[in-house]
């Protein structure tokens, strides 16, 4: 299959295929990298978040702090003190909102907002039925002084007149109004409510003792003394109610209040919790997505260092053998065997390109050397020829008078030359003619001094006769003398021949070398 592929193809195939490969792995090395930017930054943002998260935290521990300030000495720089950790509670929640992306963290934070609301809402309500109750108990303390020093004042003055009686009821409603204010106090310490129900009986017995005191007899300074601390102990009764209602609500007030902090920071601690478990998350996914990276980057490397290397290697095979055979078609060529076809013709290749040219040259060169041979075997039979024409002369020379050339003993012969045969062959038929006529003519001489002493008379006829005889004698010689300088000149023109041949043959023999040593 790849006979029919060019050589440039096939390595810019391979090239190809050795790019794509890179270039799969570029973008397997952008998506890991891509993906790993994700996990770092989702990482990044989950540190940020339980950064926050612990703000939040620390901004709660510093607003029960507040709280706690502000329950001790519930005063205008304590409640500022706790307006100002409220605000930053807020402000800390409102952070979470913006980094929480996933949906679990998304829920998570609103029910942390909600729950800063609620905490927010209920540490507004607390302090404002603390500052009630605050107002209500600090009313009340200054009412318990009053009138208990009212009722002081009425026991000196029934003391100074000598009323011991009233002065000692008098003793006994303020001992009885003092027992009062110290179990009431104490409710508002954070004793039990039971303990606020403790002081209605000292409150009746104050209230029965100023009554016996104000059936006796008294003076109307001391009486207008006794209506105030009366209407002074109803009036600390009713506010003590009023400080009661609002100690009764504060006191769960603050518990919601504890409640909503703990469930705050429950929640802020969770959702920590959880963010710190999906940070560890993030670390196992990205040290996961770093080893399969590396994996896989590596097993593509070497995919396509193997895949790169194969390539290369069945391209260099296929070239290797197509040009080691066309090698050892031109060693052939080189060392004159111009039988064996040249392989790889039919290859679609610029090897192929180059065995049809060898192949055309190879033809060419078998072509001239069998021209050359054929010259070569002309050559011969027409040296051959020519020797034998020679002897054949040198026979008619020496009398040989019946040699002839046939013109059937000369295969391969050329036209031109085999016209020698027909040419010798006349000459030796003139030589035959001529000696024979010569031969007649002696005969005839012989014949004629024969009779020349029969007779003068004949004498003048037979010397004309004779002279007839010589003249033709002389005409058989000059036709033979033309016949040998035709059979010279034939002679000649076959020398040029077989000079000409020799110089084609040398011709054809350094176009055979030229053409080996450029197949070389």
């Amino acid at each position: 299959m790849l006979d029919r592929i060019r050589i440039s193809s096939r390595i810019n195939g391979g090239f190809g295929v050795v790019v794509a490969l890179l270039l799969g792995l570029a973008a397997l090395t952008w998506t890991a990298s891509s993906g790993l930017g994700g996990l770092f930054s989702t990482y990044q943002n989950e540190v940020r978040l339980v950064e926050r998260a612990n703000d939040l935290r620390n901004a709660m521990r510093l607003t029960q702090f507040a709280v706690a300030d502000f329950r001790a000495d519930p005063g205008e720089p304590s409640a500022a003190q706790l307006d100002q950790a409220l605000g930053g509670l807020g402000a800390r929640a409102a952070a979470l909102r913006d980094l929480a992306n996933r949906d679990t963290e998304v829920a998570a934070v609103a029910e942390i907002e909600q729950a800063v609301a609620r905490f927010t809402a209920l540490a507004n309500g607390y302090r404002e039925v603390t500052e009630t109750t605050v107002a209500r108990t600090s009313e009340l303390t200054q009412l318990g002084i009053e009138h208990r020093r009212g009722i002081g004042a009425l026991r000196s003055a029934l003391e100074e007149r000598g009323a011991m009686d009233l002065a000692y009821d008098a003793l006994r409603a303020s001992d009885a109004f003092l027992v009062t204010r110290v179990r009431i106090d104490r409710f508002f310490a954070g004793w039990p409510a039971e303990e606020f129900d403790t002081a209605t009986a000292p409150f009746e017995q104050t209230a029965a003792a100023l009554d016996r005191v104000s059936r006796g007899g008294l003076m109307p300074e001391e009486r207008a003394i006794l209506s105030g601390a009366r209407s002074g102990i109803a009036s600390f009764l009713e506010t003590a109610m009023a400080a009661r209602d609002a100690e009764l609500a504060r006191r769960p007030a603050s518990m919601e209040l504890d409640a909503a902090a703990t469930a705050l920071v429950t929640r802020v601690e969770a959702m920590m919790a959880k963010v710190i478990e999906g940070q560890a998350a993030l670390e196992a996914a990205g040290d996961t997505r770093v080893a399969t990276t590396q994996t896989t980057t590596v097993a593509v490397s070497v995919a396509a260092l193997v895949l790169a290397m194969l390539i290369a290697w069945v391209i260099g095979r296929s070239v290797a053998g197509s040009a080691g055979g066309m090698a050892r078609s031109i060693s052939r060529i080189a060392d004159g065997d111009l039988e064996t076809p040249v392989g790889g013709t039919d290859h679609k290749t610029e090897i192929g390109v180059m065995a049809r040219s060898l192949e055309v040259l190879r033809e060419n060169a078998r072509a001239a050397e069998k021209e050359r041979a054929a010259r070569a075997e002309s050559e011969e039979r027409r040296a051959e020829f020519f020797d034998q024409l020679g002897r054949n002369l040198a026979d008619l020379a020496s009398g040989g008078l019946a040699t002839r050339m046939q013109r059937a003993d000369h295969p391969g012969v050329d036209e031109v030359t085999l016209r020698l045969c027909d040419d010798f062959n006349a000459l030796g038929q003139s030589f035959s003619t001529l000696i024979a006529q010569a031969q007649s003519s002696a005969t005839s001489v012989r014949e004629t001094a024969a009779q020349l002493a029969q007779g003068s008379g004949e004498m003048s006829h037979r010397a004309e006769t004779q002279a007839a005889t010589l003249e033709q004698s002389a005409a058989a010689l000059d036709e033979m003398t033309a016949s040998v300088k035709s059979a010279a000149d034939k002679a000649s023109e076959a020398d040029g021949a077989v000079g000409t041949v020799r110089r084609e043959a040398d011709d054809s023999r350094a176009v055979v070398a030229a053409t080996v040593a450029a197949m070389g």
